[in-house]
């Protein structure tokens, strides 16, 4: 399945993505630098990703009917806590 090809990497996704016309947030500079040290789990906590399995990635990626951001990722990776930071940003604003 899915997962089997990647080593190492968990998979979630933002099954909701709606543009919020509204204004955007002030962006504090000193809490990204402090999130890009946690474990991806902890930055992405309270955005709208969710943890699947291969058994869900089937109805909840391919059947969505809303666009469907997905994001593999490794603790230990540096590169892999700077995206989920980036994307934590972004799941916030849409």
């Amino acid at each position: 399945m899915l997962m089997r090809h990647i080593v190492a990497c968990r998979l979630l996704v933002v099954l909701s993505l709606e543009t919020n016309l509204g204004q955007a947030a002030e962006i504090d500079m000193a809490e990204v630098r402090r999130l890009t040290k946690e474990p991806v789990q902890t930055i992405l906590q309270g955005s709208a990703f969710a943890n699947i399995s291969d058994a869900d990635y089937k109805a909840k990626v391919q059947g969505s009917s809303r666009p469907v951001i997905v994001l593999f990722y490794a603790d230990r990776d540096e590169k892999s806590r700077d995206l989920a930071t980036l994307a934590r940003y972004i799941a916030l604003e849409f």
